[in-house]
């Protein structure tokens, strides 16, 4: 699994470190280390060059608020997914078009 967080905070603390606070949380509900990956990169035209998975993407979590790492990370996970898994993006259609306009021609992409 790849987990994309950006910008979930309850703190200071989670703040300082989302992803510390991640994988505590992830260890909470058993899930085990070797399922999943955890990545602290910014994300730029370079993001798929500086990702190496061993493996398919099986869940992916995205929240960002900018049209440009939405499209990134989506179009990368164009190539690391199957049909019938799970991307869920935060904010779609919430604060502004940019998220809900990336998701649209994702999923067309896909279909």
């Amino acid at each position: 699994m790849i987990f994309l967080i950006m910008e979930i905070f309850s703190n200071i603390n989670d703040l300082l470190n989302p992803k510390k606070r991640l994988i505590k949380n992830l260890s909470i509900v058993g899930i085990n280390k070797s399922n999943y990956k955890v990545f602290s990169v910014f994300v730029d035209k370079y993001f798929s060059n500086i990702i190496d998975l061993s493996r398919k993407v099986s869940l992916a979590y995205v929240d960002f608020d900018f049209y440009e790492p939405i499209k990134i990370v989506l179009d990368f996970l164009l190539n690391m997914t199957d049909r019938g898994i799970f991307i869920i993006v935060d904010d779609y259609d919430l604060f502004s078009s940019c998220v809900k306009l990336d998701v649209d021609n994702f999923t067309s992409k896909k279909s």
